[in-house]
């Protein structure tokens, strides 16, 4: 079975493996349009660089692949996170009177950050259409993973929830940040350590059977249910099926394609 990721945008998705990455997405006119990239030769390019053979051999190592792979992807973030942590922590030992403005400051940003998530997701169509998309993805590679047959019918009874979307990554990456920085004063260490425990837990395989990730992927299942997908319609599930039917053709997957197409 093919390791497939994927992301969403407002009128399609991408799904991908290690060899090919398919967009499918409605055009102006308003017809499906089908775009395939060969991500082989970039790999074997890759193995041919003595610096990108020493990364293969990182990334799999455990506690410390998560820091190879996901450094430049979060960087920026952490850092901002880590800094505006460290005003609000110096703020708190101001005088005691000034404690309770703070704090009410504190409770407000985090109140209004909340209404505005809302106010986007619920009102603003581009959002909405890009969650459904997103609901869509999930509910064709959950399809494909549980070997059923790649139909209109299945994948819309599938789930929308997937304990491999990066939105869960995030949270994990958002929880231990304030963690690591309460402990640890040193902001290198902090984000280091960040991505290194969220990515372990992150690569947990069934992680709702465990005590030390199930609370926490619960919370991911909530924001996905709530929050990060819409159940799709037709209309997203059409673009999915098709994008997910390429991808495995592409890969020469032809076993699950004749169980497909013969039923």
């Amino acid at each position: 079975m093919l390791n497939i990721g994927g992301s969403a945008f407002k009128n399609g998705i991408n799904l991908y493996t290690d060899k090919v990455k398919v967009k499918c997405y409605y055009n102006k006119s308003g017809n499906i349009e089908i775009e395939v990239e060969d991500q082989s030769s970039k790999y074997v390019d890759a193995n041919r660089n003595f610096f990108n053979k020493i990364k293969i051999y990182l990334l799999k190592i455990p506690f410390v692949r998560g820091i190879v792979k996901l450094v430049s992807l979060f960087s920026i973030i952490g850092f901002m996170i880590i800094d505006i942590a460290r005003i609000m922590m110096k703020s708190l030992n101001s005088p005691k009177q000034d404690k309770l403005l703070i704090y009410s400051l504190v409770v407000g940003g985090i109140i209004i950050t909340i209404s505005c998530l809302i106010i986007l997701v619920y009102f603003f169509s581009n959002i909405k259409s890009t969650l459904r998309f997103h609901g869509a993805e999930h509910k064709v590679i959950n399809t494909y993973e549980n070997n059923n047959l790649i139909n209109l019918k299945n994948v819309l009874d599938a789930s929308r929830i997937s304990l491999d979307c990066g939105t869960v990554y995030a949270q994990f990456f958002i929880f231990f940040m304030v963690i690591f920085y309460i402990a640890i004063p040193y902001m290198t260490i902090v984000y280091l350590l960040t991505l290194s425990v969220s990515y372990e837990l992150f690569s947990v395989d069934n992680p709702l059977e465990h005590w030390y990730s199930k609370y926490m992927y619960k919370f991911g299942v909530f924001s996905q249910k709530y929050l990060t997908t819409f159940e799709p319609t037709e209309y997203e599930l059409v673009v999915a099926i098709e994008c997910i039917l390429s991808l495995l053709q592409d890969n020469e997957h032809n076993q699950f394609l004749k169980k497909t197409k013969n039923n």
